[in-house]
């Protein structure tokens, strides 16, 4: 939390499948533009082509210019054996 402003930073996680998840992630995005949140980065467990719902939230991040990572739920489990990390 930045004391001085008093905006607490996020990283947002969720698949974005669905409907629901870019609504929720829309109305995370208005506490962000009204300086409530400062949503740091967006995460997602799917890469681009996997699923319809998943692509267009991924469009929606890019196009709203937020820092965006998305690996693959299999890539994640790889590097968490091999590394202890993503």
């Amino acid at each position: 939390m930045d004391k001085k402003n008093k905006t607490l930073s996020v990283g947002w996680l969720s698949t974005g499948n669905g409907e629901g998840s870019l609504g929720l992630f829309k109305q995370g995005l208005d506490l962000h533009n009204q300086k409530k949140i400062s949503i740091d980065y967006v995460f997602s467990n799917r890469n681009y082509g996997e699923k319809t719902g998943s692509d267009n939230y991924i469009d929606f991040i890019k196009k709203i210019k937020l820092k965006l990572s998305h690996y693959h739920q299999k890539i994640i489990k790889i590097k968490i054996k091999l590394y202890g990390k993503i």
